[in-house]
């Protein structure tokens, strides 16, 4: 796989490493503001309904929430953080994009 580094600023400059209960509302909650999302998974699992998935009496599609639905203003990168300079402001993400493995840089944040 070819690597490639990019340098890029974070949407809304609010960058959100995680797309959990926390990184998802608050992306959601920041509205058309925006902001950009990295997370390993493109969808939130809602957890406290797990039991009745398991058992039959809610269906998984319910459990499971889409990251790009529950937070439309929001960038989705799929991937997750390396490393965090905090006097730099800046923070390395390796991601899967296509063919190819991408390392990019937020700044701003």
């Amino acid at each position: 796989m070819a690597s490639v580094r990019e340098t890029t600023t974070a949407r809304g400059g609010t960058l959100v490493l995680g797309g959990g209960f926390a990184g998802a509302y608050v992306a959601r909650l920041l509205g058309k503001r925006g902001a950009t999302i990295v997370s390993a998974y493109n969808a939130m699992l809602y957890t406290p309904l797990l039991p009745e998935a398991a058992s039959g009496t809610l269906e998984p599609r319910h459990v499971v929430v889409p990251l790009r639905q529950m937070c439309p203003h929001a960038d989705l990168v799929l991937g997750h953080a390396t490393a965090l300079d905090l006097e730099t402001r800046t923070v390395n993400a390796d991601t899967i994009a296509g063919p190819s493995r991408r390392s990019r840089c937020y700044t701003g944040f």
